[in-house]
């Protein structure tokens, strides 16, 4: 018997909830790939900010305390407004965040809050998932389906990071990554974290109300 039963994706539920997943974990993972990279960048490249391995670090670190703070805020919108609510609220937290930094070279500062912004939303789009998926799944089969949710998060994490490198590879001069490319990119992931507002409309009303199980 197969350890993932793929015939739960037959239900528009799990498929389009499973497809979001997909989506969101794209354009996580690209800040988490982007981010850095940016930071690290010299200041001779025009649009680097020279960063050390502390300043990093310290630039990734809102996003996780983001998602800390967004989880639990997703469980009390889902038992008001349904669990797809704090999904596409999610979602459009990470479109608005990579539209502003496209808009200009971000300054050092702007990667705080933006990260803070990033990780609520993220925060409020995979707590939620996990209500939908819950509540789409039969009783018998909820650890398979939130197993299959968790694989489409991370085949898309993978992608999104594989896509964010790519970008930058194909605008890089002399192997060095180009504003033009950053730019690219954000706007990018902006559309895709877009997609997953328009992906998460699209999912159906379980027949468990999420409410029920957000109050658990």
């Amino acid at each position: 018997m197969p350890l993932v039963d793929l015939r739960l994706l037959r239900t528009r539920a799990m498929a389009v909830t499973n497809l979001t997943a997909l989506v969101v974990g794209a354009a996580m993972f690209s800040a988490v790939t982007l981010f850095p990279q940016f930071v690290q960048a010299p200041v001779a490249t025009g649009y680097g900010l020279g960063g050390s391995a502390t300043t990093t670090g310290l630039v990734i670190l809102p996003i996780a305390l983001g998602m800390l703070a967004g989880r639990p805020l997703a469980g009390r919108l889902a038992a008001r407004f349904g669990a797809a609510v704090p999904l596409r609220a999610g979602a459009a937290c990470a479109a608005v965040t990579f539209a502003v930094l496209a808009l200009r070279p971000p300054p050092l500062w702007e990667f705080y809050p933006a990260g803070l912004l990033l990780g609520i939303g993220y925060g409020l789009a995979f707590a939620s998932m996990g209500l939908l998926v819950v509540a789409a799944a039969a009783a018998d089969q909820t650890g398979v389906a939130t197993g299959v949710n968790t694989i489409a998060r991370t085949v898309g994490g993978a992608a999104g990071a594989q896509v964010a490198s790519a970008i930058l590879a194909a605008t890089a001069t002399a192997h060095v990554p180009t504003l033009r490319g950053y730019t690219i990119a954000f706007w990018t992931f902006a559309a895709i974290a877009l997609l997953a507002v328009v992906t998460a409309a699209l999912i159906p009303a379980p027949a468990v109300r999420e409410s029920e199980l957000a109050g658990r």
